[in-house]
């Protein structure tokens, strides 16, 4: 889940201090607009009508993967408008992915606070390892905080109680189980937008929600799912500018000879992203086995691997890529 409180993501319907109205599922059409039709020539020629109609939107899809900024305009998209924006209001994620965190604290449309939510509790020491809350406070300005929603008999209240009760404006659901996404309309402020990032499978997938809060507390859902080009070309210009890290993605890597195994069975696979480099020969292992690879093996490589992987807080980096491809036979 991903909560957020007075942000610009997801349609909420709150003004945005660039002064753009931001899109909401009920006000993203553009004011009705008068349309002039032209007069026919010719024995049947009428005089000039006047009507009325409201002109087609075009795409809304936006450059991120996590929810749709703010300020969707009619003929362009208004994402880069956005970059500057200071932080504001409360997100939540649930269940959390990596990825998703470092895009909502470094995109530019950053909310006030941010809630991080799963019942994996290493998953989530994981990611507070990764993501210090002091020092994502004192750096981006932005309130972390980690909840496990498996240890409370009230996880509503627990995510609630983090925006003092009055909900959060942003709630990115990544799991497509139906008492995740009950949770996720239940911790919906006012205006807030449900993001159910996760597609289900099954075609009949269906679970329930506050539909009071629907008419009474303008709450909305919205889904959204993989990615454009546009999203692709942000995300390169956010890591080449250092605002991005993909590395917080990957947990495994491997070589040719690990892909087709890696393929069929990834759902069985626990971690993130498998970096597999083609022309090498080296099968799958997670970054953290590194080390207990080289003990079983006897193969020092293993344990050079796992010392620069420890040393860049257990993220694969350049300088162990370099040792890989230098150390390791070419499938060519």
């Amino acid at each position: 889940m991903a909560l957020l409180r007075k942000s610009t993501l997801a349609g909420s319907m709150k003004t945005a201090r660039s002064g753009i109205r931001p899109c909401s599922a009920r006000i993203c059409a553009p004011a009705m607009r008068t349309v002039r039709i032209a007069p026919m020539k010719g024995p049947t020629a009428k005089k000039l009508k006047m009507v009325s109609r409201r002109p087609m939107m075009p795409s809304e899809k936006l450059s991120t993967s996590i929810s749709k900024p703010a300020g969707v305009q009619v003929l362009a998209h208004a994402s880069q408008r956005l970059i500057s924006q200071p932080a504001s209001g409360p997100m939540i994620m649930a269940p959390m992915g990596l990825g998703a965190i470092t895009y909502a604290l470094h995109c530019g449309r950053k909310p006030a606070i941010l809630t991080v939510a799963d019942i994996n509790q290493e998953r989530l020491d994981r990611a507070a390892q990764l993501f210090d809350p002091a020092t994502i406070k004192a750096e981006e300005g932005v309130e972390v905080h980690f909840a496990n929603t498996g240890e409370t008999d009230d996880p509503a209240g627990l995510l609630r109680a983090i925006t003092d009760g009055k909900g959060y404006d942003d709630v990115l659901c990544y799991a497509p189980v139906a008492p995740v996404v009950t949770l996720c309309s239940a911790i919906l402020g006012r205006d807030g937008c449900l993001n159910f990032f996760a597609g289900p499978t099954d075609k009949n997938f269906s679970a329930p929600m506050n539909f009071y809060d629907v008419h009474y507390n303008s709450t909305h859902v919205m889904g959204t799912t993989g990615g454009n080009t546009d999203d692709m070309i942000e995300s390169l210009e956010l890591t080449a500018d250092g605002r991005l890290d993909p590395a917080v993605m990957v947990t495994h890597i491997g070589g040719l000879d690990a892909a087709p195994d890696a393929t069929l069975t990834l759902p069985k696979i626990p971690g993130g992203k498998k970096l597999i480099y083609t022309h090498i020969t080296l099968p799958l292992i997670a970054l953290d086995e590194l080390r207990a690879q080289g003990e079983k093996t006897g193969d020092e490589r293993f344990t050079t691997l796992a010392d620069i992987v420890d040393a860049h807080n257990g993220l694969w980096n350049p300088e162990a890529e370099r040792f890989l491809l230098s150390n390791w036979p070419d499938e060519g």
